[in-house]
């Protein structure tokens, strides 16, 4: 037996206390006076007295209890039994489940070549399987019975997720390093290409003697997939846009061209088609304007091709329609009116894609409890006003612009202008992807950086104009050191300011943890008091969880609905393109893969392993917890006890 926390043991001094209680209480009874005892011999009394325990099956009772409150805190656990004891290795087979699988007869095909792999394997060697999408599922223990194994596989179905075999290989080391005995793993996969890792020195499990690929991709046609997303800026009409994508090797010398018809639905009537041409591993966008939305606002599109293929899950798709909700975004100033065309700008650009709705308030209305954006033009950026200060370490977002033009402005030569130098690449507003090459700063406030801001761009002339100052426990503080009258800068008339306001909006929309769009496999963290809606309308997480955020992995496609306090939002969840592109790797390149286990020397594999060994969770149980036969009996013994207890109580009241 073990201990997950010994220390709790240390409990068992506490033991003592029962035995004292029975050892030095002693009930004297109440005297009463006697008449005759003048009649009485006195007697010399004892010069010791004896005490001794009573009431014995009450202290076993407490001491009992007492003791096993502390190992159930300890939380004691034994081994899971298996046959691994007696083999001489360990040999894991892993099952890929990911959504390619579900591609022809892909999975039959993984189904008998797990059959074969058993006959194959030495008598006296255990075995384990595993199923492997986005992670490593245990399906059995390490048994030496082929016919649990097969009864195993039949219960397993591959899934919707992308796999990655670079984490195959991090997991497969995970579960080799726990096992004190030559551990041997067998892929059974279709061996897609674009599973791959980035790096390609992660396809090694340093802890595994050998490794095997069995590739299940039998010969299949180009397969046809789509991926698409509706906006809409006034609430009468959409804009879709929809990928299409071809699997396969574009450089084929026998690929040619194939149509395919992409319809948009709604309400089950085609409102517009297009016809595009795809070669083998070729992608297009194409794009649907003016589609006329329907009355119902939580309508979803559908768009899909108007034939399917022999993977027909990829060839259709659920989407919402962004944009019918707009971001409430208040405007106001502290100080001196802000130049009228910095407001102008401000609104334009937010307001473009009709993901926002700018109003210009007041201070006190703008920043009331009830808002969750403002827009703030300050005289002197580096002074945030209190009432803004208290608006963030509320929950707000602050975008703080400067609402006056630096003192120099008219003295600064046109053409002596400061160029963007550096880009925080590694922050969310993906600053890095907007193109700033023609934007020229003429004229820029000097601003000293605290120990709480961050910089997000920077000048050549070494002044900051884009920051976060850090809140903690609060909402987002964004400063911008441009005063946005097109004079002291050429940023507002720049399609680069477009792109930056529309990313800041998102970048504060983002603060509620709830993304527009996920990957299935991928988690989706919901906040307090929140539930999840499947794209069927059923609940997913149980009255007892709403009370604490939850991580809940989205295993199916569709439009899942989460809805908060006062608030709902749409998270589409979406098949990967990976999965659905099934070009798989050659017989060369998987005896590759093989072959990096074959070529490490031993001495190499114990310094390797110990760096690449990482705290990966890998979903199998091989421990027996004995709390749940611990908690029973301490709870009978804690009611015999307070029975008996109470039995001697009403002893003592009535004198008896």
């Amino acid at each position: 037996m073990s201990l997950l926390f010994p220390l709790y043991l240390l409990g068992l001094l506490g033991l003592a206390l029962p035995w004292l209680l029975h050892r030095f209480s002693h009930h004297e009874p109440p005297e009463q006076a006697f008449p005759t005892t003048r009649f009485l011999d006195p007697t010399k009394p004892p010069a010791t007295s004896k005490r001794k325990l009573r009431h014995w099956p009450l202290l076993l009772l407490r001491i009992l209890f007492l003791a096993l409150l502390c190992l159930l805190f300890a939380q004691p656990w034994l081994k899971a039994d298996n046959d691994a004891a007696n083999a001489d290795a360990v040999q894991l087979i892993i099952v890929d489940n990911s959504f390619s699988m579900r591609a022809g007869d892909r999975w039959q095909n993984a189904r008998n070549e797990v059959e074969r792999t058993l006959q194959s394997l030495p008598d006296n060697d255990a075995v384990q399987l595993f199923s492997f999408a986005s992670q490593l599922r245990a399906a059995t223990d390490i048994v030496n019975n082929d016919d649990e194994v097969n009864n195993a596989v039949s219960l397993i179905e591959p899934g919707y997720e992308t796999a990655d075999y670079g984490e195959l290989m991090r997991y497969l080391n995970k579960v080799a390093s726990d096992i004190d005995m030559p551990v041997s793993a067998t892929f059974i996969t279709d061996a897609q290409r674009t599973n791959l890792p980035a790096q390609m020195n992660t396809l090694l499990a340093n802890r595994l003697k050998q490794f095997t690929v069995v590739s299940v991709d039998s010969t299949t046609p180009v397969n046809y997939s789509l991926r698409a997303e509706a906006r809409t800026s006034d609430a009468v009409n959409a804009r879709v846009s929809v990928r299409v994508a071809a699997s396969g090797n574009s450089d084929a010398a026998d690929a040619e061209a194939v149509s395919k018809t992409v319809q948009v639905i709604v309400r089950d009537r085609v409102v517009a088609s297009e016809a595009v041409e795809l070669m083998a591993g070729e992608s297009k966008t194409i794009q649907f304007d003016e589609i006329a939305l329907p009355i119902e606002s939580e309508a979803l599109f559908t768009v899909q091709f108007a034939q399917k293929d022999f993977l027909s899950d990829d060839d259709q798709i659920n989407i919402p329609v962004h944009g019918l909700s707009s971001i409430n975004v208040s405007m106001t100033q502290f100080g001196d009116s802000p130049v009228t065309q910095a407001q102008v700008f401000v609104k334009t650009a937010l307001e473009t894609n009709g993901d926002a709705r700018v109003e210009i308030l007041d201070i006190n209305t703008a920043l009331a409890p009830t808002v969750r954006h403002a827009v703030v033009f300050v005289d002197d950026i580096s002074s945030v006003p209190e009432k803004v200060e208290r608006f963030v370490l509320d929950g707000g977002n602050v975008l703080l612009l400067s609402g006056r033009a630096p003192e120099n402005a008219s003295t600064a030569p046109l053409s002596d202008s400061s160029s963007i130098i550096r880009i925080d690449q590694a922050h969310p507003l993906g600053l890095g992807d907007i193109d700033w090459f023609n934007t020229g700063f003429y004229s820029t406030a000097s601003y000293s950086l605290t120990g709480d801001d961050r910089e997000l761009l920077g000048l050549d002339s070494g002044q900051a104009l884009l920051l976060e100052r850090d809140v903690i426990l609060g909402g987002r503080l964004l400063i911008l050191n441009d005063a946005l009258d097109g004079f002291v800068s050429d940023l507002p008339l720049q399609p680069a300011f477009v792109l930056l306001m529309q990313q800041v909006i998102e970048y504060f929309d983002a603060s509620n943890a709830i993304p527009s769009e996920l990957e299935v496999g991928k988690s989706l963290r919901v906040p307090i008091n929140s539930q999840v809606l499947t794209p069927s309308g059923d609940p997913m997480l149980a009255l007892s969880e709403l009370s604490s955020a939850s991580d809940i992995r989205l295993t199916e496609p569709g439009v899942y609905t989460v809805l908060g306090a006062n608030s709902s939002n749409s998270v589409t969840a979406v098949l990967g393109f990976a999965e659905s592109d099934l070009f798989g790797l050659s017989r060369d390149e998987l005896d590759a893969w093989e072959a990096r286990h074959e070529l490490r020397q031993e001495s190499q594999l114990n310094e390797d392993a110990d760096q690449q060994v990482a705290a990966v969770s890998v979903e199998q149980d091989d421990k027996q917890t004995l709390w749940r036969w611990l908690l029973p009996a301490a709870c009978l013994f804690l009611l015999i006890e307070s029975l008996l207890a109470n039995r001697m109580l009403w002893v003592r009241r009535d004198g008896l």
